[in-house]
């Protein structure tokens, strides 16, 4: 035999080496959590999550996932000594029927005004990928480590989801009318009991408000994530003394979001001010093509941004008691009207006028004792200073178009464009 011969020889035999030493360390790392029937797969899961909640640390097979953060663990610790730690959502080698419905719950979490990220949707959609990926029960679908993981992150998920339907994910403070700002172990082991009897999606309506406004709110979700851009888009600065940022800004965005068809040329103000008619043609808003403060918030609202008003929204409701009194008045600030409810019906129907978004309407919950008809407003030295004398000072009739007039220190009224305004 050759030399060179040899060496080909001994190559291969160390190459030979490597995959039988290989093979034998994936042999022995499968013999730690890899099963060898569905019954063995369910007592290994069962041993994996009891040693889960009876010691300070996390284990090994949940320790190595960098991502995982316990949400209410312990609730979730509650929920599992009272079953002997036998796993929720699944069981020999296949999911529940109950753990199918709440990882698809999770997956479609938006329809309900909550977020998928906070309940360990990409780290659960990757253990359901590999147990898909092996549909014929080789590999994955043996791991123990695999099963007990999800299960853990499905009933986390799950006192997180009934915590935040129930009583929302907004801290409770002053405004909040709840009694239950906080729930307790009793109260989630009846909702995983009811899900058993009920079914998830049951017994996740009977925790939801039942104003009809918050129906009427989840009821427009779909419709909107169906048509949502959740792109990234430029930030128009505003207000920007630099007219060219400004309009480069603009023009950027515009193109982002198809109103313009260029952007790596400066378009002139025709050509602008076009772009800006068909976005504010296709939001509803005044058309005149000038991107003014209130255009720019707009383009500046990004969809994703919209969502989570739309969640904060109807976490307001889960602020409120679950029964609401006999009679009170309903102040809606984003949609400026008013009604008095008296029992189901509407008494009194009103419009109102809210704050701007600079000069917001505080959030308020008050006892009301007396009620003032054509009361007198005098306007607060804030939005003298800030808004009325300004506007004053450019046109005298101003103060005529809004409603207020200008007396003097004995009572009788000045006609404003009488005063010299440029000292005020």
């Amino acid at each position: 035999m050759t030399t060179q011969n040899y060496s080909i020889l001994s190559l291969q035999v160390s190459f030979l080496c490597l995959i039988v030493f290989a093979s034998c360390k994936g042999k022995e790392k499968r013999s730690e959590y890899f099963t060898s029937s569905p019954q063995e797969l369910n007592e290994k899961a069962k041993e994996l999550i009891s040693s889960t909640f009876q010691q300070s640390s996390l284990p090994s097979f949940l320790s190595g996932d960098s991502s995982f953060v316990f949400s209410q663990k312990e609730f979730v610790a509650f929920l599992y000594s009272g079953k002997e730690y036998t796993t929720n959502w699944c069981s020999k080698e296949n999911w529940l029927a109950s753990g199918d419905s709440l990882y698809h719950f999770i997956e479609n979490a938006q329809l309900y005004g909550l977020f998928p990220e906070d309940y360990h949707a990409d780290a659960l959609r990757l253990i359901r990928n590999k147990f898909t990926a092996d549909s014929l029960g080789k590999s994955d679908r043996k791991d123990a480590a695999l099963w007990a993981k999800a299960d853990i992150m499905l009933t986390d998920a799950f006192v997180q989801i009934v915590k935040d339907i129930k009583i929302g994910r907004l801290p409770d403070d002053s405004i909040s009318l709840r009694k239950d700002s906080v729930l307790s172990n009793e109260f989630y082991q009846q909702q995983l009991t009811a899900v058993s009897s009920n079914g998830l999606i049951s017994t996740i309506k009977s925790l939801e408000p039942k104003q009809p406004e918050y129906a009427l709110l989840k009821s427009g979700i779909k419709k909107f994530l169906d048509s949502s851009d959740y792109r990234k888009f430029t930030v128009i600065p505003y207000p920007e003394k630099n007219r060219q940022k400004f309009h480069l800004a603009l023009q950027k965005r515009l193109y982002e979001g198809r109103f313009i068809s260029f952007d790596s040329t400066a378009a002139d103000s025709t050509q602008i001010a076009d772009a800006v008619k068909l976005f504010q043609k296709k939001k509803g808003i005044a058309v005149d093509g000038v991107a003014g403060e209130g255009t720019v918030r707009m383009l500046n609202v990004s969809d994703r941004e919209k969502f989570i008003r739309i969640a904060i929204s109807m976490d307001k409701y889960k602020l409120l008691p679950e029964k609401m009194p006999a009679k009170y008045i309903w102040v809606n600030t984003s949609s400026n009207y008013l009604q008095v409810i008296n029992g189901d019906k509407v008494d009194l129907s009103s419009k109102v006028i809210s704050g701007k978004a600079k000069t917001r309407t505080p959030l308020l919950n008050s006892a009301v004792s007396v009620i003032i008809t054509y009361p007198q407003w005098v306007p607060p030295p804030s939005i003298v200073g800030k808004e009325i004398l300004p506007a004053v000072k450019k046109n005298p009739g101003y103060l005529a178009r809004k409603g207020f007039s200008l007396v003097d220190s004995k009572g009788n009224e000045v006609d404003p464009y009488s005063v010299d305004w440029s000292g005020a």
